[in-house]
């Protein structure tokens, strides 16, 4: 299973936009690996909440589905 997530940093409001296969139980206290968002959790804490905001079964059609929304999503600035 693909996991599309959304963490928002309860301070700064600011999101981070992610996709996983991780266990469902574990998506909570992971906390993301992109470059800004690791230096934004160092400067501000890790006050965060996490959000599911797709699922989808792991084959070729779905990942190229869940690569369109990620793009579409992060150009979009949300």
């Amino acid at each position: 299973m693909i996991i599309i997530y959304i963490k928002t940093h309860n301070i700064t409001g600011k999101k981070y936009f992610g996709k996983t296969n991780r266990e469902l139980s574990k998506l909570k206290s992971y906390k993301g690996s992109g470059k800004h968002w690791v230096r934004h959790l160092k400067v501000h804490g890790n006050d965060v909440s996490t959000r599911i905001f797709a699922a989808f079964e792991e084959d070729e059609f779905y990942y190229n589905i869940i690569e369109k929304i990620c793009l579409d999503f992060s150009e979009s600035k949300l």
